[in-house]
């Protein structure tokens, strides 16, 4: 399960890879806030900012792919 959201009042992106528990976070520079589950793996992120970072952010949507 993927799950991506674009708050237009906060002006954020947020995606997550699956529903596992947030352990940590790690604040980067840019504006970009990463989520980590206990292991330390990432399980998603957030722009801060968005529409200054990502074009068209209200217009995101999911595209799947088939492994190979």
């Amino acid at each position: 399960m993927t799950k991506i959201t674009h708050n237009a009042n906060s002006d954020t992106v947020s995606i997550f890879f699956c529903d596992t528990p947030v352990k940590a976070t790690e604040n980067r520079p840019n504006g970009l806030i990463l989520y980590y589950d206990g292991g330390r793996r990432l399980i998603g992120l957030e722009i801060l900012e968005a529409s200054k970072h990502v074009a068209w952010p209200h217009r995101l949507e999911l595209a799947e792919t088939s492994a190979v």
